[in-house]
C-alpha cells in the first residue's frame, strides 16, 4: 500500500524506509507502464492501427446525440478546462496550499505539474501531428494537433495532483476527493467528444500521458516529503 503520509510531522508518522521505497517503485513503475502505453498508442495513431478503429463510430454517436440546450454548457466546460484554465486552477491551488501549510514544495509540486503537462502536450502534438475531426462536426473551432487531447492531459495531471496534495497535506477525505477528481476528468473527456473536436484515441493517449506524468510527479514529491525536504524552515546563514 502506498503511504500518503510521507511528509507527516513526527518520526512516528513516517513510513519505514522499506515501505517508502516500495511506494516509490510502485509509482515509478506505474509511470513507466503508462508512458509505454502512451508511446504504443502514439505509434498506432500515426499508423492508423487498431487503436483508431473506434474513432469514427464514437464521433458519429456523439454528433448524432447532441442536445441543443447542452451545447453552451459544453462550450463553457471546454473554456474552463483548457490547459490555460488548468494552469490558472493550479496556481490558485498552489497559493491556497502554501497559505494553509507554509510548504513551498507542495506549491512547487502543483505548479510544476501544470508546467510539465503544458510542455508534454506541445511536444506530443508536434511529434504525432494528427488532424482534428472535420470542421463540420466541431461545435468550437480547433485547428491545432489533435493527439493527445490537451484538455484531458491537463485535467488528469493537474486535477490528480491537486487531489493528492489536498489528501496528503490538508486531511481531505481520500475517497471523496479522488472521486471528485476522477468525475471532473471524465467530464472533460466526454465534453471533448461531445464538441466533436477529438477522436476517441486522442483521449486514450491523453489519459495514459497524464497518468504517467502524474505518477512520476507523485513519486518525486512524496519522496521529498519523506526525506523532510519541505523548505518550511528558513536557511541558516
Amino acid at each position: 500500500m502506498i503511504s500518503l503520509n510521507a511528509g507527516a510531522s513526527g518520526s512516528s508518522a513516517r513510513p519505514s524506509r522499506s515501505t517508502a521505497l516500495r511506494s516509490r517503485w510502485v509509482l515509478l513503475t506505474g509511470s513507466a507502464v503508462m508512458m509505454s502505453l502512451f508511446v504504443l498508442v502514439s505509434f498506432q495513431v500515426r499508423a492508423g492501427g487498431w487503436v483508431t478503429s473506434a474513432d469514427q463510430p464514437v464521433l458519429d454517436w456523439f454528433v448524432a446525440h447532441r442536445w441543443a440546450p447542452l451545447n453552451f454548457l459544453a462550450q463553457l466546460v471546454s473554456l474552463v478546462a483548457d490547459p490555460v484554465g488548468s494552469a490558472v486552477l493550479a496556481a490558485a491551488a498552489a497559493v491556497f496550499l502554501y497559505l494553509r501549510t507554509k510548504d513551498r514544495v507542495v506549491a512547487a509540486y502543483i505548479l510544476g505539474a501544470a508546467a510539465l503537462g503544458g510542455v508534454a502536450i506541445l511536444v506530443a502534438k508536434h511529434l504525432v501531428d494528427r488532424q482534428r475531426p472535420p470542421l463540420a462536426t466541431q461545435l468550437v473551432l480547433e485547428t491545432n494537433g489533435s493527439f493527445p487531447s490537451g484538455h484531458l492531459t491537463s485535467a488528469v495531471l493537474v486535477y490528480g495532483s491537486i487531489a493528492l496534495a489536498l489528501i496528503v497535506t490538508s486531511g481531505a477525505r481520500p475517497v471523496r476527493t479522488a472521486v471528485v477528481a476522477v468525475v471532473a476528468m471524465v467530464l472533460v473527456g466526454v465534453d471533448r467528444l461531445y464538441l466533436g473536436v477529438h477522436w476517441f484515441s486522442d483521449l486514450v493517449g491523453a489519459t495514459t500521458l497524464g497518468l504517467s506524468l502524474f505518477l512520476l510527479g507523485a513519486a518525486v514529491w512524496l519522496e521529498l516529503r519523506r526525506s523532510g525536504f519541505d523548505l518550511r524552515r528558513p536557511a541558516v546563514s
